[in-house]
């Protein structure tokens, strides 16, 4: 089932992509909308083509390819059956939550491709990173708070200071494996956003105490919608994003005791559907200025 997804102005200008034909292009964007929720699908050329590029005569085999190539998709294999993984796709698509769970495997190995150009005036080194292969799943060095600079061809590089201390992993796997799905894609999504002192340890106590502090709250949607306010308001260097997201749950919090007084229904799956005003918004700039 095609489902709606994400277009990124940075799609039109990644030099990359920009050297793969324009069916191959439109070909890619096209995968995002027959993927899942974690931008895997079947690898079955003609009925891509077939939902994707229905009215052109054109080879999807061989655009496939040019893309695995270009380490924007990542074809697979598993148990005899091929898949097609969309390199960052959880990077830059917000899967709805009722979206069923992905059914197929992951692919062992990634590819580190940026999907859609970042923005080159960025100082976020996960800019440059391959969210997939950030998966807290995996229980590797990506987990650790301090995600080090970043080499030119996006492979992340390890601090040299803690190549020679040969410290232990700040989050060893045993940590990562005590979390929920939905813990994982919160920390995730605090990981994506500019500027976020991410901290894995740090940051997974902080959302269990929302998680205890706002039980009525849905706590994935509304860090979501935080992070998208983020996107227009960007954090600085001297903001205190977690005292920041906490005023947001408060808020949140206030408005779906308000609207269920009102309603007589729980509205605690999303309190920031009900503000057409804009009334988060203005709540988060005023205290940002205080």
């Amino acid at each position: 089932m095609a489902r709606s997804r994400n277009i990124k102005p940075g799609f039109f200008k990644n030099d990359m992509l920009a050297e793969i034909e324009p069916l191959g292009r439109l070909l890619f964007a096209g995968l995002w909308t027959i993927a899942d929720r974690e931008g895997r699908l079947e690898y079955r050329p003609r009925r891509i083509k077939v939902e994707v590029l229905p009215y052109d005569d054109c080879d999807v085999e061989k655009l496939l390819k040019d893309l695995d190539d270009k380490g924007f998709i990542q074809i697979y294999e598993v148990a005899e059956n091929q898949y097609i993984q969309i390199t960052n796709f959880l990077k830059h698509q917000n899967p709805h939550k009722n979206e069923a769970p992905s059914g197929m495997p992951a692919p062992e190995k990634h590819s580190n491709c940026t999907v859609q150009a970042p923005d080159k005036n960025s100082t976020n080194p996960a800019d440059s990173l391959n969210p997939i292969t950030d998966s807290f799943n995996l229980g590797t060095d990506s987990l650790e708070g301090g995600l080090g600079e970043t080499s030119e061809g996006g492979e992340p590089q390890k601090d040299e200071e803690q190549k020679s201390n040969n410290h232990p992993p700040n989050n060893p796997p045993e940590e990562v494996k005590n979390t929920t799905p939905e813990e994982r894609e919160i920390l995730s999504v605090l990981k994506s956003i500019e500027l976020y002192p991410f901290d894995f340890a740090k940051d997974l106590q902080f959302i269990r105490d929302l998680a205890t502090d706002y039980p009525g709250l849905d706590l994935l949607y509304q860090v979501k919608k935080w992070r998208d306010y983020k996107r227009d308001k960007p954090l600085t260097k001297r903001s205190s994003p977690r005292a920041q997201l906490r005023n947001w749950m408060n808020k949140a919090d206030e408005w779906r005791d308000k609207n269920n007084g009102k309603t007589g229904r729980n509205t605690a799956g999303g309190p920031a559907r009900a503000d057409p005003a804009g009334k988060y918004r203005q709540f988060v700039k005023t205290s940002n200025m205080s």
